[in-house]
């Protein structure tokens, strides 16, 4: 069993328990493919997922104990997690990925006093932003360091668009604590103090949406800020 290929994987081929790797959880063959998990855990297939605590607990504790096979979980993934890892992945893998997290919490709660025992994944770079870079959700002080998309061409971090238009993605982005950026606090921030200088270097496309951010802010309901 550790030198023939004899072991039935995911994919209804056979493997050796040196390639094969357990998952605790059938989503995460369904997330990760043979390329992810050689990346991740230096193995080569996923064992079958019919193989599992409930269904074959013997053939289980076997594959683990004897074998030496390791069974993985989705927080033994996200610790694995990397810019390296995560910036070629699509759009849609992202969706799927944020999507699938609302049944994890424990990976990025909030945690209690300080972040202590915050979920792993608020510091690991699994925000994908409008330019499509990649940045953790909060910054060394555990503050939430990005934003859902503005009304307008914002100069904070926000997230790319498309991630935000599938309902599951989103829910997953809201609860983790994001929210639109103020857009007075910008104002403020980023457009006034461009126009203290007498002679302003603006161009006019960037004049336009300086001056759309500011007719935003009017018609707003508490506009009187």
């Amino acid at each position: 069993l550790s030198d023939d290929a004899l072991l039935p994987t995911s994919e209804h081929n056979f493997t050796t328990a040196q390639e094969a790797l357990l998952a605790r959880g059938k989503e995460l063959t369904e997330l990760l493919d043979e390329s992810d998990i050689n990346i991740l855990f230096k193995k080569k297939y996923w064992l079958d997922t019919n193989i599992t605590y409930d269904r074959t607990r013997q053939l289980r504790d076997y594959l683990i104990n004897e074998l030496n096979i390791q069974e993985v979980n989705f927080e033994d993934f996200a610790v694995r997690i990397t810019k390296q890892f995560i910036e070629p992945k699509s759009d849609e893998w992202l969706i799927d990925f944020y999507s699938r997290l609302l049944d994890q919490r424990s990976l990025w709660a909030k945690g209690g006093y300080y972040g202590r025992n915050a979920g792993v994944l608020r510091e690991k770079p699994i925000i994908r932003l409008s330019d499509n870079t990649h940045i953790a959700p909060c910054d060394r002080d555990k503050k939430i360091q990005v934003y859902l998309p503005a009304e307008t061409k914002s100069k904070y971090k926000t997230v790319k668009e498309v991630l935000t238009q599938n309902e599951k993605s989103l829910k997953f982005l809201t609860e983790l604590g994001l929210s639109k950026p103020d857009i007075f606090a910008e104002i403020k921030e980023f457009v006034v103090p461009k126009y203290r200088d007498p002679d302003p270097n603006i161009d006019i496309e960037e004049y336009f949406e300086d001056f759309e951010k500011l007719l935003i802010a009017f018609q707003k309901e508490d506009s009187e800020k």
